[in-house]
């Protein structure tokens, strides 16, 4: 129940303002601590709590110091850069510790050089936590800097293409020439046309 509970908060939040939701949140909480409500923040199983409401700034606190933005964690979402709110939204979303995170092109409307440094901070994180990442993206160079496997669907209807697994060994460098390679390979999987 509480799952379900906070994904449609989250999806709902995601959707209107995917910028700041651990920093505003955060303010929430704290307001309501300030005036005395506190039982509605711990999360409970049975009656035991298992992750009592100060345990959250804590997370919070070190998720956004992890992406460079504990200096804005009282800023609003349009006092952020496109790359800030990118940060934020990868903070938003391992701060709460998911089994398998879901990356819908979070880094499609960034410039390359910010869109860059974002994927070097996704690895850098993956590499700290080993989560399951399921990363959509059209770009085929990201996904074969990013990935250890590939999968490529065909338009409509959408079915598996064909399947890529990344050999190339981590940490990736953006200069490899083998990279570059693999995404050729790739596209061309992607456009339907011939690989020679």
């Amino acid at each position: 129940m509480f799952r379900a509970a906070v994904l449609s908060i989250v999806l709902a939040l995601a959707v209107g303002q995917n910028a700041t939701l651990l920093c505003r949140v955060w303010c929430d909480l704290q307001a309501a601590a300030a005036s005395g409500c506190h039982h509605g923040f711990d999360i409970m199983d049975g009656d035991q709590i298992v992750l009592p409401n100060y345990y959250w700034r804590e997370r919070t606190d070190a998720w956004l110091h992890r992406v460079g933005l504990r200096d804005f964690a009282e800023a609003h979402p349009h006092e952020l850069s496109g790359g800030m709110q990118q940060r934020t939204a990868i903070a938003r979303a391992f701060a709460v510790d998911p089994e398998i995170l879901l990356m819908d092109e979070p880094f499609s409307g960034l410039d390359e050089l910010t869109a860059r440094t974002m994927r070097e901070l996704l690895l850098e994180i993956w590499l700290e936590t080993r989560k399951t990442v399921i990363f959509v993206t059209h770009n085929c160079f990201e996904a074969c800097f990013l990935a250890d496997r590939i999968v490529v669907f065909t338009p409509r209807p959408g079915r598996i293409r064909k399947g890529v697994t990344v050999e190339l060994p981590r940490p990736r460098n953006y200069e490899d020439s083998r990279l570059f390679e693999l995404s050729v390979s790739v596209t061309h999987y992607v456009t339907g046309k011939q690989v020679s």
